[in-house]
Order: C-alpha cells, then sequence, then structure tokens
C-alpha cells in the first residue's frame, strides 16, 4: 500500500504525460471544430452576406447537408416608405401597392407583408398575412435596391376607411 501523497503525486503526474496531454488536444480540437461547425450552420445565411467569401464553403456544406443557403432575414434593414390603398372599378376589391427599401449594404430576404384593414374608429376588420410568393417577391432584395409589391385585396361589403402594412418574417 502506498502512501497517500505517493497516490496523488502519481495521479498528477499521469495528466502530464505526452500521451493524456496530446488525448486532451486533439479533443479540445474536435470540439472547437465541432462548435464553428454549428455557428457555420446556424449563421449561414448571414455569414455568406456579410462575408462573401465564405459563400462556396457554405454552399458546399449546404450540399453535404441537404440545406440551404439563403438571403438572411433582416428586418431592421428594411424600411417601409411608403404605402397606398386604392379602390379599383371592381365593387369591394381593394389595390395594395408598397414601397419597401433595403437599407443594408448585402442582400436581405424578401419578407411577408402584414395588411391590417380599420373602420372608421379604428376597430380592426380584416387582419392578412400576404406572403412574399403571393406578391411575385423576389428571392432577396440586394443591398439599396427598393422593391414595389402590388396585391389586390378581396374585401366584401367591409367599410374600409383605414389601414396599417408591416413588413415581417415567417
Amino acid at each position: 500500500m502506498q502512501a497517500r501523497f505517493l497516490q496523488q503525486a502519481e495521479r498528477a503526474q499521469r495528466w502530464q504525460s505526452w500521451p493524456v496531454r496530446a488525448a486532451l488536444c486533439a479533443a479540445a480540437l474536435l470540439l472547437g471544430a465541432t462548435a464553428a461547425g454549428q455557428l457555420a450552420y446556424t449563421q449561414r445565411d448571414g455569414l455568406a452576406a456579410q462575408l462573401p467569401a465564405l459563400a462556396p464553403a457554405l454552399h458546399w456544406g449546404c450540399r453535404q447537408l441537404g440545406c440551404e443557403v439563403q438571403a438572411p432575414r433582416v428586418l431592421e434593414a428594411l424600411s417601409l416608405q411608403a404605402s397606398h390603398i386604392h379602390q379599383t372599378q371592381v365593387s369591394g376589391v381593394l389595390r395594395l401597392s408598397v414601397e419597401l427599401h433595403n437599407k443594408a449594404r448585402h442582400a436581405v430576404r424578401a419578407p411577408a407583408l402584414e395588411l391590417t384593414l380599420t373602420d372608421s374608429q379604428g376597430a380592426v376588420l380584416s387582419r392578412r398575412i400576404l406572403r412574399p410568393e403571393e406578391l411575385q417577391a423576389p428571392a432577396s432584395l440586394a443591398g439599396g435596391e427598393a422593391w414595389l409589391p402590388e396585391a389586390l385585396i378581396q374585401v366584401g361589403g367591409l367599410a374600409v376607411s383605414g389601414f396599417t402594412v408591416e413588413a415581417l418574417y415567417l
């Protein structure tokens, strides 16, 4: 039986040995690479937009993993400059026109639009989400680009006197 101080010294010495140090370094490198991979996977859209040199590697990685690199969703980069609603020649149908600008230097994904119709007291009559596909939106809006979507809105007999439009991502 060895003395306790000798057992402690042997245990401490084991951690200082070359094979154990090499295994710990390899484990640390593997964990670091895994963390970097997870970050690249979850932030792939923003990384591709902010660092275009990484885009080919991100596209290659997504082909291997079955994912897609798209323009990032950056709602803060979008500015709703104007919105108008007009009665069409068809009864109960309104035309919504919107002017949306991308203030970012990089491309961002086209958003959906939430349209809320109100009466003369401001009470909500109807709320509708207009998906990018319904608005024939491009896949992305280039940096500084303006997008001018239009949509026909069926209101039937609703007495619409006001509206609001907000951009959002689904």
